[in-house]
């Protein structure tokens, strides 16, 4: 049952059986305009929302890795929904990176994944809704904070600087 996965975050039966109706990977997806489909890709990212709202990173990125793949071979790698998943797993890292605080190390490796996303999540923007778009500075201020937590203080200037002639650009010069 569907109503499971929103009532009880350890229902990971109902979440499997949900993800067995979705195509494997390499297989060929279903039509785009199948309803079941897209009902389970949004039950899964709310399944997967509900793992990082509580903490559980590893589980929420499962998920929303496995949401990527099929993005990707529905729309392709230059989509929306690819970037903005970009994004998503970005914050999850970031998330992860900033509990690390006993472990440098660890933190610096975290650190490097949530950027790799962020990039990721703004490269592909700029490619699918155009190198001005809102969303590319959002990734792009992303990008800026993960260089100054790494002290690469002009690169971060430089990204921010970017972030904010974008945000300019669309809304104007009242922050």
């Amino acid at each position: 049952d569907r109503s499971l996965l929103t009532s009880n975050t350890n229902s990971s039966e109902a979440l499997q059986n949900m993800m067995a109706d979705l195509p494997q990977e390499g297989q060929t997806s279903v039509a785009s305009n199948d309803e079941n489909f897209n009902l389970s890709l949004r039950e899964i990212s709310n399944a997967a929302q509900k793992h990082v709202d509580l903490g559980e990173f590893d589980s929420a990125l499962t998920l929303y890795k496995r949401i990527l793949v099929l993005y990707r071979e529905r729309y392709c790698e230059i989509h929306p929904l690819v970037a903005a998943l970009y994004h998503k797993l970005g914050m999850i890292h970031a998330k992860r990176a900033d509990l690390l605080t006993e472990d440098k190390l660890q933190q610096t490796h975290v650190r490097h994944k949530a950027l790799v996303c962020f990039q990721a999540a703004a490269r592909t923007a700029r490619e699918s809704l155009g190198k001005e778009d809102p969303n590319v500075a959002v990734s792009l201020v992303k990008i800026g904070f993960l260089h100054l937590c790494s002290k690469q203080y002009q690169t971060a200037l430089i990204t921010f600087r970017e972030a904010l002639r974008i945000r300019l650009i669309n809304f104007g010069g009242n922050p």
